[in-house]
């Protein structure tokens, strides 16, 4: 379609019933050409004439306007315009410009002009304003012009010659074209004319005489107004429609800009020399359509559209398709290649009519070769310039190549040119001369011709230097994380090796950028990934370099497909990737995109290590599409201390030896829990250190105020807070441990544990190395002496001592590591031991896992030992139970043997300790023992001490307790009441109260069940 506004004047205007315009019927004009009065423009007077303008839209690619302005004069008529009208212009215009936008007023307009011109097809594809753009250039200045623009696009070297060959052929082909026999000897048009030559509608062989720009009174209306031919030379006969071009053109370039910039050219080009009758150009970009989701029309309806009629309606016009944004090496979009294959099809045979461009991302030869071979046409193929190389070249030469370029651009090299050569050659890696060309020449363009910027300038050359490398010095100066680092650093080396390829002109050996961050929460996996995409911006791998952080959950409800697009050039970072699992639509379109976008965009899936080996094997594309695994291990105690320094630094807060001491003695404890993992606990603490020593010092005021030295100065007792190391007492449980009546041997043996600890503490706050050594041990002994309560205060004393972190006590049985079905032992054994990280699992009877008819037990042994291992700094173990069976238990499996360093024999209590045991028990409870009574308990303990399972500290507390019941029955009993009773009646337990156990013979057996009377 082609639009043309056409101004007239008329001096008889008062006369004309200008309110009449609107109620003008619109004509179709041999079917092809619509015309309608413009009802915005006219009745107002000038010198005495009266202007108005009419409307055209027509479907011919080849428009005579000589003959249209005599038609329309003729249409004037017809309508009854009085006097002398006069055409004075004629201009082709966008359908926006002539008619207005596809709303309001102008939608009246669409609909007639595309029922009357039978254009549907053509105006349904132009309502969808998302891919879809219809834009008319304004005409060429000239060669000259076109060459000026051509050099600064991309494509310069091959859009300057085409330019060439564009003018070369001009008069060539003219002369060419007239002279043949299948053209008939058609007169070409006037250089500079809107067409090769011929009429509005090349129909018909009779032959009319048209004066350009002349008035008309004709009678005898329109008929046939728009079918008169050009005058025919000798060899008389029906002048077909001319040649536009002879190729189509197949442009490399990166972005809608950049194709617009070569198509622009040639399209403007191609209508000066003749070869192109308008330059109206439709736009249609298919990446776009990929991923739009608001389409006014279904996909189905708009792949109708594109048939014979709408290429018809485009005669004249040029089609720009801009594809191949996810076009990768192993897929494609399938709608967006459905629409390029079906434009493709319908270009066949009609480079007379249509001129095609097709534009694509650089370097896809494989989609050029593929595109070529469904045309019929040549492709005249635009590619991107060369880098001018340094290719090995000396200094001297590369200067002599700069020299020649500044003098083709009209500029004088200087002293500030050979200076930025200097500074390039440096590096060996250098290779890009005309970059230094055009960084040079935007300096000296700043300076000549706008030196008011010059210090804006050099503040941006500065900040731009003080950037290079800044990403690489931020991820050297990073704590810890050695293996992480050096993998970067391994990656970058490719890079450049990559690059010295290409300088040499070897293929390049393509790698997979995408990667899986892995390890424990704090460990810096977003840190590293937000540098890393800084550093790979500075390596111009990605052209933004923006971090575009998301979490797992956030991905089955949002479009990836717009994520994706949005992120070009940048880097897309999933956080607990593992919550994918169990969404494998999500998953597979993650999987497509990455390899639709691996050149353009970096995805990054980080995670716990187990979790995130789950998610690479619940698809098998997954593990093809991650080219490196990052695992990012955690921070030892120095790293962490080196790690909270720094946050004091960054805050100005002064950390003195001794509280440098108190920071070392928390970090290094074992079991810090998995949300307040690693850089993210010494964060918790610092900032908590800083809270108490507010706290304090609000509280603490002194009499002369607070100096700057005490505001900024942290004191032990700030970072120590509550877990402030107890010294040895009543309070503390080490206190209580002596206290415990017997087990000599096991408070010696507990005690030398913990005094090996404290040795490596003294080494830890003077900073020598102190290993954690695990303390896995296995409590043996008859029930009831007192492994329980001394694993209980084995918890509470490792934490005063420094050792835990946490100091808990989690007691448990099978029922709480043994699973009901396969497969869900391990979780169980799992999520017990990350719970009790920095505190101690107590296993009583540890003996019973393996018992059962399931065979379960052997799992839950499986995974204890595995947690053993992997958390042996952080929890410990304690294995309780008969000293037999746990023998057994150590026997059966070597990796018990191998991981419980300790084992401590809980021997029976002798009868005076398990008197002394009651007397205890009884004071815990308030009460006290009469001699008697403690007779009686003597006696009870030496006559079940001997029977088999007798249960020692439990056996007497069981007698204390029946001794209670007889007591209180006993006070009951008596004659004065309880309210009248002393308290230290109420409080004293006598030898009656501790009745003789009856001998197994002396029991009374009854019969279960209902018996007569």
């Amino acid at each position: 379609m082609r639009y043309f506004t056409v101004n007239f004047t008329t001096d008889e205007g008062r006369r004309f019933p200008w309110d009449r315009v609107s109620h003008f019927p619109a004509k179709v004009l041999d079917g092809h050409t619509y015309v309608s009065p413009d009802e915005s423009f006219g009745s107002y007077n000038r010198d005495e004439r009266w202007p108005f303008r009419l409307q055209v839209a027509t479907r011919l690619g080849v428009v005579d306007e000589a003959a249209l302005k005599e038609t329309l004069l003729d249409l004037c008529v017809e309508w009854d315009v009085p006097g002398q009208i006069e055409c004075t212009g004629i201009r082709e215009e966008s359908f926006a410009s002539c008619f207005g936008t596809f709303t309001g007023v102008s939608t009246r307009r669409v609909a007639e002009i595309s029922r009357l011109l039978c254009a549907k097809e053509y105006f349904e594809v132009r309502q969808e304003p998302d891919f879809v753009e219809e834009e008319r250039l304004e005409a060429s200045l000239g060669f000259a012009s076109e060459m000026e623009l051509a050099r600064k696009a991309r494509c310069s070297n091959a859009l300057c010659e085409e330019l060439q060959r564009i003018e070369e052929s001009r008069s060539v082909a003219a002369g060419a074209l007239a002279g043949s026999e299948a053209f008939c000897g058609v007169a070409a048009a006037p250089a500079g004319g809107r067409g090769v030559g011929g009429a509005l509608a090349c129909a018909s062989a009779e032959t009319v005489a048209v004066g350009v720009g002349a008035s008309r009174d004709v009678p005898g209306g329109v008929a046939g107004a728009f079918a008169p031919a050009v005058a025919l030379g000798e060899g008389e006969g029906v002048a077909p429609s001319p040649l536009f071009t002879p190729a189509f053109y197949l442009v490399e370039a990166a972005g809608q800009r950049e194709s617009r910039a070569a198509t622009d050219v040639l399209v403007q080009a191609l209508n000066r020399c003749g070869r192109l009758p308008s330059t109206t150009v439709l736009f249609m970009d298919l990446d776009r359509m990929s991923w739009n989701s608001s389409s006014q029309r279904s996909f189905r309806w708009f792949c109708e559209c594109l048939n014979e009629g709408f290429m018809e309606t485009l005669a004249g016009n040029s089609l720009v398709v801009r594809y191949g944004a996810f076009d990768g090496r192993d897929g494609f979009e399938p709608r967006c290649y459905k629409v390029l294959t079906r434009l493709l099809e319908l270009a066949k045979g009609r480079e007379d009519g249509v001129q095609l461009f097709v534009s694509i991302p650089p370097g896809r030869d494989d989609l050029r070769q593929r595109i070529a071979n469904q045309l019929e046409v040549p492709l005249v193929e635009l590619r991107r310039n060369p880098s001018a190389a340094r290719g090995g070249a000396s200094a001297e030469a590369v200067w002599s190549q700069l020299e020649a370029l500044a003098r083709e651009k009209g500029l004088a090299p200087d002293r500030r040119l050979r200076e930025m050569l200097e500074q390039r050659c440096e590096d060996r890696s250098f290779d890009d001369v005309s970059q230094v060309f055009w960084e040079w020449r935007r300096e000296k363009l700043t300076r000549q011709g706008f030196l008011a910027y010059e210090p804006i300038a050099q503040d941006f050359r500065r900040r731009q230097q003080s950037k290079k490398g800044g990403a690489l010095e931020r991820l050297e100066a990073l704590v810890g994380l050695g293996p992480v680092k050096q993998q970067v650093r391994d990656l970058l080396a490719r890079d450049a090796m990559n690059a010295e390829l290409s300088r040499q002109g070897l293929p390049c050996v393509e790698f997979n950028r995408h990667m899986v961050f892995s390890g424990a929460p704090g460990t810096g996996k977003t840190e590293v990934a937000r540098i890393y995409a800084d550093i790979l911006k500075e390596q111009r791998v990605l052209s933004e370099g923006r971090l575009i952080a998301r979490a797992g959950t956030d991905l089955p409800g949002i479009d990836l497909d717009e994520l994706f697009e949005a992120a070009r050039g940048s880097m897309i970072f999933i956080d607990e990737a593992y919550a994918l699992l169990g969404f494998d639509g999500t998953i597979a379109r993650l999987i497509a995109l990455m390899e639709n976008y691996r050149d353009e965009v970096v995805v990054i899936l980080a995670g716990y290590r187990d979790h995130m080996e789950a998610l690479l094997r619940s698809n098998p594309g997954f593990r093809s599409r991650i080219g490196f695994h990052l695992d990012f291990p955690d921070y030892s105690p120095e790293e962490k201390l080196q790690i909270f320094q720094s946050m004091a630094r960054a805050k100005g807060i002064d950390v003195p030896p001794r509280t440098l001491e108190a920071v070392r003695d928390v970090l290094a404890r074992g079991g810090v829990r998995d949300d307040e993992g690693n850089a993210r606990f010494v964060r918790n603490l610092f900032e908590d250190a800083c809270g108490r020593q507010q706290v304090r010092l609000a509280n603490e005021r002194p009499a002369e105020g607070w100096t700057p030295q005490l505001l900024q100065t942290l004191e032990p007792q700030d970072v120590l807070g509550k877990a402030t190391p107890a010294v040895a007492g009543p309070a503390s449980a080490r206190g209580q441990l002596e206290e415990l009546i017997g087990l000599s041997e096991v408070k010696r043996l507990v005690n030398s544990q913990i005094d090996f600890m404290r040795a490596q503490k003294a080494r830890r706050d003077r900073g020598m190395a102190a290993p954690f050594l695990p303390l896995h041990m296995a409590f043996t002994g008859n029930p009831g002496t007192g492994k329980t309560e001394v694993a209980r205060l084995m918890g509470r004393i490792l934490k005063e001592e420094g050792v835990l972190s946490v100091g808990d006590f989690f007691e448990c049985g099978r029922q709480d590591l043994v699973g009901q079905a396969v497969g869900h032992t391990a979780p169980k054994v799992e999520a017990l031991f990350r719970k009790a990280k920095g505190s101690v699992i107590f296993i009583d009877e540890a003996y019973s896992l393996c018992e059962g008819y399931n065979g379960f037990g052997d799992e839950a042994v499986a995974a204890i030992i595995d947690q053993m291992e992997k958390l042996r700094h952080d929890v410990v173990v304690i294995l309780a139970g008969y000293p037999r069976e746990i023998e057994q238990l150590l026997a059966m499996n070597p990796g018990f043997k191998s991981r419980v360093r300790c084992r401590l024999d809980f021997p029976d209590y002798s009868p005076e300790e398990l008197c002394a045991i009651a007397r205890l028990m009884a004071r815990q409870r308030g009460f006290a023992l009469t001699a008697g009574a403690q007779a009686a308990v003597a006696r009870a303990v030496r006559g079940a001490g001997g029977e088999e399972g007798f249960g020692n500290a439990r056996f007497v507390r069981n007698l204390l307790d029946d001794a209670l019941v007889a007591q209180a029955v006993r006070l009951a009993a008596g004659d004065a009441g309880l309210d009248a009773l002393s308290d230290e009646a109420l409080t004293t337990l006598e030898a009656a109260d501790f009745a003789p156990a009856p001998t197994p013979g002396a029991i009374r057996r009854h019969p279960v069940g209902f018996r007569a009377a």
